[in-house]
Order: C-alpha cells, then sequence, then structure tokens
C-alpha cells in the first residue's frame, strides 16, 4: 500500500514508487535527474528532514562533471537515484560506479529504467532475459541487484504491461536478506495500517527485507541464501488447533511474534485457551508499556512499538470562514462519550450555523447529535478516514477510565496533530503525551468538556497555536521513518538468538517440538 497521502498521488507513478523505496531514514540522497523531475518533495512527505543532492541534467554531462560537484570533501549518501535521464549520458555506469565510494555502507542505488531501455543492457544477445541484462551490467562495476518492481500505468485496472522496471542495488558484500511475513487480520477501518501495512512498506524499502502479507496464511516462498525468516500474527487468538499450523511454520524456518495492540481479556477465548497467542510464538510486539506489563506474565520477550505517523502533509492554515468542524471516529465508545452528549448538544445549539460535526464509524453517537449540520460515514479504509480528519478542526477523544482504555495508545492524538486537528482529550492515554493547553486540551468531567470545548470554539487563534505546537511535536518525535528500523533491529537480534528462543518456546508449548 502507499505510504503517501492521497492526493499526492499523481500520474507519475514512476517518481511515486522511487520516492518510496528511497530508505525513509535517509540523511542526504544524491539524485540525477531531468529539471523538475526530482521525487525529494514526496520523499519528504515520510521525512521532511531528508536533505536531497540533486544533479540535474539538461544536457549531455559526463564522469568528468560529476567529479567536479562532488569535490574533494567526499559526502556520504544514504541513498543515490537515478532517472532514465541517466541514459543518455555517454557512459551511465561510469557515473553510477564513482558513486559508488560516497555511499554508506549497504545504502542502495536506485535505478529507474524504460522498458524499451532495458534492450541496449541485453549484452548476453537477443536470448539473454532483461533482468539477467541487469545483473550482468550492474554486477560490472561492484553492485549486486537486490530486487527489481515493475511500475503498470494500468495496475488498478489489473490491465496492461509494466512501462518501467525500478532496480534496487547495493554494493556487493553489503546484503544481508530478511524475509517477513505478516498474517494480518481482514482489513476493518485501519487496524492493518498502522501496525502492520505501513512499518512494513517503510522497512521495505531497506536492501534486502522482503515483506509478504495474508489475511488467513503464510506464502510458501523458496528461501533466498542466508535470508533470515520471521512471520508476524497480528491479534490471532490461538487455540489448539492452531497448533499444527504454527508448527508446520516453524518448520518452514519461521520466528513467530505475536502483534497485539488490545489488552487480551477482552476476547474470553483468551483466557479459556490459556493466552496460547502468547505462549505458543517466541516473541510478542505492542504498542503501550501498560500492555506489555500484562503480556510479560504469558512470554518474557516483550517489544514496545508506539504507534507513529507515516506521512505528515504540510501544516493547514487557519480556517477564514469563521465555521468549526468536530471530528468524532472510534470503535467502541459508547460508554466513553455518554456523559458529554446533552452538554454538547448545548454548545451545538448555542453556535448554530457555525459548527458542522463529521462522525465516522459510530452510529449512536451520530444518530445522538441534535444537530442538521452533520455527515456520518460508516468503518471505512485508513484512506478515506485521513480524507476526513484533513477536514475538520477539533478531535473529541474521550475515555473512561477502565483497564481495557487504559491499554490504548495515543494513536488517535498524533494522527490529529499531524493533519492540524486540535484535540480534546480525557487524561487517560492521552494525558502523557498531550501537554494540556500546549499541544493539546484535557477535560476531567463533563462541565470541563463544555467549558474547554466552548473556549476552543470560540478562540481560533488559540486553538492554531495549539495545533502548530502539536504538529511540531510529531514531525520531531512521532514519524515512522524516525523508528521504524527498531523492529528491524529486534527481528535481528531475536534471529541471532532463535536455537534459545526454540527451547524456550518448546517448554512453553511442548506440542509445538518437531
Amino acid at each position: 500500500m502507499s505510504t503517501l497521502p492521497a492526493a499526492t498521488l499523481a500520474p507519475d507513478l514512476v517518481a511515486i514508487r522511487l520516492a518510496m523505496l528511497v530508505p525513509p531514514d535517509s540523511g542526504v540522497v544524491f539524485e540525477v535527474c531531468r529539471p523538475g523531475a526530482s521525487v525529494a518533495s514526496l520523499a519528504r512527505l515520510r521525512n521532511p528532514a531528508i536533505r536531497f543532492a540533486i544533479l540535474p541534467l539538461s544536457d549531455e554531462r559526463g564522469p568528468d562533471d560529476l567529479s567536479v560537484l562532488l569535490g574533494p570533501a567526499r559526502p556520504q549518501f544514504d541513498s543515490v537515484l537515478l532517472h532514465e535521464a541517466v541514459l543518455a549520458l555517454p557512459s551511465p555506469f561510469a557515473m553510477v560506479g564513482m558513486l559508488l565510494p560516497y555511499l554508506h555502507p549497504g545504502a542502495p542505488v536506485l535505478f529507474a529504467l524504460p522498458r524499451v531501455a532495458l534492450e541496449r543492457l541485453q549484452a548476453g544477445g537477443p536470448s539473454a532475459s532483461p533482468r539477467a541484462a541487469i545483473h550482468a551490467a550492474l554486477a560490472e562495476i561492484g553492485l549486486v541487484v537486490v530486487q527489481v518492481f515493475t511500475v503498470c500505468p494500468d495496475e488498478a485496472k489489473g490491465t496492461g504491461d509494466f512501462s518501467h522496471v525500478i532496480v534496487q542495488a547495493v554494493r556487493q558484500g553489503e546484503l544481508r536478506r530478511l524475509l517477513i511475513s505478516a498474517n494480518t487480520l481482514r482489513p476493518s477501518g485501519g487496524c492493518n495500517d498502522t501496525r502492520i501495512d505501513l512499518p512494513h512498506a517503510f522497512l521495505s524499502a531497506v536492501p534486502g527485507v522482503r515483506i509478504q502479507s495474508g489475511i488467513n496464511h503464510i506464502y510458501k516462498t523458496d528461501r533466498l541464501p542466508g535470508e533470515g525468516r520471521v512471520n508476524v500474527l497480528q491479534r490471532r487468538i490461538c487455540g489448539p488447533n492452531d497448533l499444527p499450523n504454527l508448527k508446520m511454520v516453524m518448520q518452514q524456518g519461521y520466528l513467530l511474534v505475536a502483534e497485539f495492540d488490545d489488552h487480551p481479556n477482552h476476547w474470553p477465548a483468551m483466557t479459556e485457551f490459556r493466552h496460547l497467542t502468547f505462549r505458543a510464538v517466541h516473541a510478542v510486539q505492542t504498542s503501550t508499556e501498560d500492555l506489555a506489563e500484562e503480556l510479560r506474565q504469558y512470554n518474557p520477550e516483550i517489544a514496545i512499538f508506539p504507534n507513529q505517523i507515516a506521512a505528515l502533509p504540510p501544516p493547514r492554515a487557519v480556517r477564514a470562514d469563521g465555521r468549526v468542524t468536530l471530528f468524532f471516529g472510534a470503535f467502541n465508545r459508547g460508554g466513553d462519550w455518554h456523559p458529554m452528549i446533552d452538554l454538547l448538544n448545548q454548545l451545538l445549539a448555542t453556535h448554530r450555523g457555525r459548527i458542522d460535526v463529521q462522525v465516522v464509524h459510530d452510529r449512536a453517537f451520530f444518530d445522538a447529535l441534535a444537530t442538521g449540520d452533520k455527515s456520518f460515514t460508516p468503518t471505512c479504509s485508513y484512506e478515506d478516514y485521513i480524507r476526513i480528519l484533513q477536514r475538520c478542526d477539533i478531535a473529541l477523544l474521550p475515555l473512561n477510565d477502565t483497564l481495557f482504555n487504559r491499554c490504548k495508545s495515543d494513536l488517535k492524538f498524533i494522527e490529529c496533530a499531524a493533519h492540524s486537528v486540535v484535540v480534546l482529550a480525557s487524561p487517560i492515554v492521552y494525558g502523557e503525551s498531550v501537554k494540556d493547553g500546549v499541544t493539546g486540551v484535557l477535560f476531567r468531567t463533563p462541565e470541563e468538556f463544555r467549558l474547554r470545548l466552548e473556549g476552543l470554539i470560540t478562540a481560533p487563534w488559540t486553538r492554531a497555536g495549539i495545533a502548530e505546537r502539536a504538529y511540531r511535536y510529531v514531525r520531531d518525535h512521532r514519524l515512522l521513518a524516525q523508528h521504524f528500523r527498531k523492529r528491524l533491529s529486534w527481528y535481528s537480534s531475536l534471529l541471532e538468538r532463535k536455537e534459545e528462543l526454540d527451547a524456550r518456546l518448546f517448554e512453553r508449548v511442548p506440542e509445538l517440538r518437531p
């Protein structure tokens, strides 16, 4: 899936795919392209701090030009992007070869090639395949091809053939391979996006990392030389009948990781099956310290990966029309919003004609609103959810003090902050990350909810200042680009200890022994 906002998905699919293959935590990227063809603006949606050194090719330039540009300072790059314009050079691969000493270890070279240009690389003659020709041409300058991605303009329609390929390569001897396979939920309300799909899309930009996903199974895939294997089981409630399948997956060489981000006792089957979900895997990943503390009693190998933001659009300006749009969208919040609904309706009546309300998923909340200025969207995709959020000014995030709620994450706060929406939130969960009056507004009683909401409605410049500070907080601390490699490091450390973790797993669940 794309990690770029839907509004940015321009017709140039090659640029989009190329930007998504730039390692999101890159410091400096060297790019060779025609003037105006840089993918810098797309890559910076995932990480505004990425710097681009761009060599525009408006006419024929050779390796000598590159030598002058780089100079004696020997800059170090985290990625090199070569557009098809490079093919117009007299010696395109000589330029690539000159760039290799300037790459950090493991940094990728990304080469976008039109299909028609592949024939030029068929050094082995007409019978040589384009892919074999690419491998041979890059091997001559010290690069090994990691993956070749095809770009099909009519991919969404399921018709047509590819127009371009994007080659991902690294210097020989610097490749480490890892396959991450995920068993996911059926897509519903964005549950997969934040915890699985988006982090895995970021990891796929790391050379050597392959990603696969399936709803009820993992793909049977040939193992590449030296490749480690991790199977992530998202929110699976495992019972005795699942043990043969888990055993089969282990026999294929996988390390098993359970991904869970809600309190498990919400599902009675967890207790009935003695929490096999967590005991019958090598390790568990979750989103908060409260959840980790709960899950450690079933498995000591726990990693906490807080939710983060994958793409950060430019901040929004203050509205000039004087209207305010409220947002409410969440699962299982009936008991949380009920104490505030009468006071909210009073405010809607007081400010009639000035306040709109956007509601996602919760039909009961929508029906309880005593206003005609409201819109309802049933459970939708994560992309549609974000589109609706982007049109709003204030988000209502009530949470009662329950064990289930205390184990939730602050995801909705950072989603709102990334899209310049001010949160009015309970201190449960949000009190740890929202600075009251600085990056958001907290309330503890229904009356305080009414007073603080009215303050936000009637003071647009106060609201704008809060939105700006919350946006900066996400930009500086909560971008997925700043954190995604922690998963890779953890998976690698687990694989290094796999024999030890196998033994511990067999002690917990002897039925998994080979």
